[in-house]
């Protein structure tokens, strides 16, 4: 090899910054090209969000065809496309999607294996009613979900000879005159060290546990509410005391720091709404079931919507706070016959809890239980009047077997009539942030003049350009497979580069 190294053992062609998905990958992929490769990870262990990710999205896949399942890259480009209004990087992301299928081919033959289902559990058979936005079968779901890719992934490490350097945490970018990598400022037990590289990946995640750059960048979005979704006891789904913890931003000011242009700041992957309680009355308080009505009592949004697209009418309304109203008969129903197949029936046995999950948010003061009414209108703020109107107004609605107002799929028409009532305070939440450093479909970090920076890459939601502001519902899978398909664009790039300078 042509690359230059110093004598500090961590030096090497490619230094990918965070063992997450996307990290991982690229530290994979650059190796089998016969780079030397360290990976940087802050924390004691390896996986970033991709654990909690499901699956991912693919086409032209082996699993597909062993299926004879036909779904092409064409249609997954126009399909995201078209549903992001072509605000998108295009190239950016025909590359992700040209990556998906052989993807699954090179996780296949590392041992993985994957199932296809739709996003709410097996793929349907028969004839369906397909929501606005067609789901193809696309979902490839592997043991143990993202874990089974992270685990995957650090056997291919093992065996690569791919060193990773826990709990060292990558302090800054360092360049020559002409602006191109030389290496990077990294510290370990409080001791610093210049480690020699002539290419980096970025892959550290995004900044959702920094509140300035949360108040920056998303000021759509009342920060506060992060805190009343980090409250113990809260359910996995609200993620950001997970997630939150690890990506502080560090890659993106890095990258900043050194000239990198910006792309997709301020997006959020929504998912919502959150009631602050266990995950057993998480889940009740999210039933389209329900009614969902703001502080002043009036509903705003049929609430069939999905976890994806409801935030979106809730970030509207006062105080970006809603109420999931339910029946008794409702809680009674998911206690006897649990969630159903949302998550392939992760749920199902996870209503069992409901009751001391409601018990815990009543004396959390995020939950009313009443007969009365007057009396959950007086908690949540509303008049009665109002509240009584909307209730009644949808029992009529339920009744009619039409909601005249929202156009609420006629399925989730159940009348609220059957006391005690709940009442469930939610927020807006989000799993992660999407975007911030600008790259292309080489994953290179452009600077303000579109540019690349030589040898810098970035990759998975530290960089901007293949997500809209709502995760597209078509592609499910997206979130978790864009990075890592990134993290095997921008390995192949930076060792390729090495080895040829």
């Amino acid at each position: 090899m042509k690359t230059e190294k110093g004598k500090n053992p961590l030096d090497s062609d490619v230094i990918v910054i965070g063992a997450g998905g996307s990290g991982l990958a690229a530290a994979v992929e650059a190796s089998e090209k016969g780079a030397r490769v360290i990976v940087i990870e802050k924390q004691r262990t390896s996986g970033g969000a991709t654990p909690f990710a499901e699956g991912i999205v693919a086409a032209e896949s082996p699993t597909q065809k062993r299926m004879n399942i036909e779904v092409t890259r064409d249609q997954l480009f126009k399909n995201h496309m078209d549903y992001t209004q072509w605000t998108l990087n295009a190239r950016l992301v025909r590359a992700l999607i040209d990556k998906s299928g052989e993807t699954v081919d090179w996780l296949e033959k590392k041992g993985l294996s994957f199932t296809i289902r739709g996003l709410y559990g097996p793929l349907p058979t028969g004839k369906t009613d397909p929501p606005v936005v067609t789901m193809r079968p696309v979902f490839h779901i592997p043991p143990n979900w993202g874990s089974g890719i992270i685990k995957t992934l650090l056997k291919s490490c093992r065996e690569l000879g791919v060193q990773i350097s826990y709990q060292t945490k990558a302090e800054k970018l360092l360049i020559d005159k002409k602006g191109a990598i030389t290496g990077l400022l990294v510290s370990k037990d409080g001791a610093p060290q210049t480690l020699h590289t002539k290419n980096v990946i970025i892959a550290t995640g995004g900044y959702s546990s920094n509140k300035e750059m949360m108040r920056q960048y998303c000021p759509q979005y009342d920060v506060s509410n992060i805190d009343k979704l980090n409250v113990r006891k809260t359910h996995p789904g609200d993620r950001i005391r997970w997630v939150g913890q690890m990506h502080n931003g560090d890659g993106i000011r890095m990258a900043f720091d050194i000239g990198a242009a910006s792309d997709g700041l301020g997006i959020l992957l929504m998912n919502g709404p959150n009631f602050v309680a266990g995950n057993h009355a998480w889940m009740l308080a999210m039933r389209p079931a329900a009614i969902r009505v703001n502080r002043e009592g009036e509903r705003f949004a049929a609430e069939n919507l999905g976890p994806f697209v409801s935030d979106n009418a809730t970030l509207r309304q006062p105080g970006q706070v809603m109420f999931s109203i339910f029946d008794d008969e409702l809680k009674q129903n998911i206690i006897k016959n649990g969630f159903g197949l949302i998550s392939g029936g992760k749920y199902r046995h996870e209503a069992s809890g409901i009751e001391q999950d409601l018990e815990e948010a009543v004396a959390r003061g995020s939950c009313c239980i009443s007969d009365s009414w007057a009396e959950i209108a007086e908690w949540i703020g509303a008049t009665p009047e109002k509240l009584d109107a909307a209730i009644k107004q949808y029992n009529d609605f339920c009744k009619k077997g039409h909601d005249d107002l929202f156009a609420k799929d006629v399925s989730f028409l159940k009348a609220i009539k059957t006391p005690p009532f709940y009442a469930c305070r939610s927020y807006p939440g989000f799993l992660v942030t999407i975007g911030g450093i600008k790259i292309n479909e080489r994953m290179e970090v452009l600077n303000q003049d579109n540019a690349p920076i030589p040898g810098l890459y970035a990759a998975g939601i530290t960089a901007g350009g293949w997500s809209g502001s709502t995760y597209n519902i078509g592609l499910p899978g997206a979130g978790c497979g864009f990075p890592i398909y990134g993290g095997r664009i921008a390995g192949g790039n930076a060792a390729d580069r090495s080895l040829n300078s």
